[in-house]
């Protein structure tokens, strides 16, 4: 008797009612829907104006001082506490706080009192008698040490004066620093605040009977 062979299996193509090509229809919907909108939140960004360098209270403000940032909020109330780089600044605005660099710009940081506004006084100050640690946004005693040699108009022991206390670095010109008799000389802009500056007269006049020197304040 011979052995007959098992008739041969075809495979057939799934059918419109195959479970499984339901389920890949259903991951390739869900992967599709996914992908939009992780594409969808990632351009949900606002630009709002953040601090090139540390700004202090008093100072005018401009967008010079200011760079465009691309920041994702939970909320558009926490946007609306920045000041939007679609925005212009006001013209003769100022800051009512000091802002540290690279801070996002907070609207009631901004102000128009021009009775809070700080004067600019350039100094030219050697190199060696300005801490390492002083940079825009430090706060600095100005005094005036005595030139070598000098004395006192009365005879007795020079003494260094104080001629501002207390007041904010604005620019720091180390880059542009120039050498002058032998010392390297660094132009400085300090921040006059407005108590100070019914005595300015006295102030510049003192500064040009010697050596300018910065001491830093900590805190």
């Amino acid at each position: 008797m011979t052995a007959t062979s098992p008739p041969a299996r075809r495979s057939r193509r799934p059918g419109w009612r195959d479970p499984r090509l339901a389920v890949g229809v259903l991951l390739l919907c869900g992967s599709v829907l996914l992908g939009v909108r992780v594409l969808a939140t990632a351009d949900d960004t606002v630009a709002v104006w953040g601090t090139r360098t540390s700004l202090v209270a008093g100072q005018d403000l401009s967008t010079a001082d200011l760079v465009p940032v691309q920041v994702r909020f939970a909320d558009p109330e926490a946007a609306d506490r920045y000041v939007a780089a679609a925005d212009d600044v006001p013209e003769g605005a100022s800051l009512s706080r000091d802002v540290g660099a690279g801070e996002l710009l907070p609207r009631e940081s901004l102000t128009q009192d021009a009775d809070g506004a700080l004067v600019e006084v350039p100094l030219s100050v050697e190199a060696a008698r300005i801490p390492s640690s002083v940079g825009i946004g430090s706060h600095v005693d100005v005094w005036v040490a005595p030139t070598d040699g000098g004395g006192a108009a009365d005879g007795g022991r020079p003494e260094a004066v104080r001629v501002l206390g207390d007041v904010p670095v604005l620019a720091d010109g180390s880059a542009g620093a120039s050498a002058t008799f032998g010392a390297e000389l660094r132009p400085v802009v300090v921040g006059v605040p407005p108590a100070a500056q019914d005595d300015l007269a006295r102030v510049l006049a003192r500064l040009a009977t010697g050596t300018v020197v910065l001491v830093g304040r900590q805190g």
